[in-house]
């Protein structure tokens, strides 16, 4: 027999799965900054646990980002059909490819059209013998505008909603890398805390005009050596179905560790 478990705080639904959550590195990180923010749950934000025997299904979801579940896929339709028939808000979200598939399937048995956006294999940086270019320089805030317009960039050449508010990037500018000549930013990338072994680095992209230049590879190299420099290793994520990025990040010394999903409901 299942039991479903509704959380009234993010922190007590981390602390319970903390086991589950922790077992998946590229999951963790955002599972834990979803749960400081969730002060108090409910059907637009909450966290929901399934158990059956051993087995667990976890779902959070604070807005604006999308819900984001972890777990055993055998669980998935029991989820699904109790945040359905519940009346949670239902938004796109991300899960391990196999959990989101079957999430999937019981959505569109319930007539709520779910189809799978994008495909992203997670890597993790097995090479320490990279070297920095000295164009990489870190963003700052006059670099504002410019990565905001970026970031649009980015998430519609990749088919995904950008949940990054400008105010969002601003607390965050320390964080990007950049290329850039006399009048543009020509390349960006940026470095997140994820857990206590790795950093991930995201929010890779070239401006059109400047691709072939190598200048992707460049950014992730540095990054790659900067996080070597602090002690932990590099992750980062790429759509499967983006051979040009799978090459760049193969040649640097990525090799993936396991495959997540994007899946889009259709309001």
């Amino acid at each position: 027999m299942y039991k479903i478990k509704v959380y009234k705080k993010g922190s007590t639904f981390y602390h319970e799965n903390y086991e589950l959550i922790s077992s998946n590195l590229h999951y963790e990180v955002f599972f834990r900054l979803d749960a400081e923010n969730l002060i108090k749950a409910s059907k637009q934000e909450f966290a929901i646990s399934v158990n059956e025997g051993y087995k667990r299904l976890c779902v959070i979801r604070t807005a604006p980002f999308n819900a984001i579940f972890i777990g055993d896929s055998d669980l998935a339709p029991i989820l699904a059909d109790y945040l359905i028939d519940n009346r949670f808000v239902l938004t796109d979200f991300s899960a391990p490819k196999e959990v989101g598939i079957k999430l999937m399937d019981q959505f569109n048995k319930r007539h709520i059209n779910c189809t799978l956006k994008i495909c992203m294999n997670y890597m993790k940086c097995l090479n320490s013998n990279l070297t920095k270019d000295e164009r990489v320089i870190n963003a700052q805030e006059k670099d504002l505008d410019e990565i905001f317009e970026l970031m649009n960039a980015l998430c519609m050449e990749s088919g995904i909603q950008n949940c990054e508010t400008k105010e969002m990037i601003k607390n965050e500018i320390y964080k990007y890398r950049i290329i850039r000549n006399k009048n543009e930013i020509m390349a960006m990338s940026k470095i997140s805390d994820s857990t206590e072994k790795d950093y991930r680095i995201s929010d890779v992209y070239t401006r059109p005009l400047y691709r072939g230049e190598h200048l992707a590879t460049s950014l992730v190299s540095s990054c790659v050596c900067e996080i070597n420099e602090r002690g932990r290793f590099a992750t980062l994520s790429v759509d499967k179905n983006n051979p040009i990025s799978s090459h760049i990040y193969y040649k640097i010394g990525f090799r993936k560790t396991f495959e997540s999903g994007y899946f889009a409901i259709q309001k």
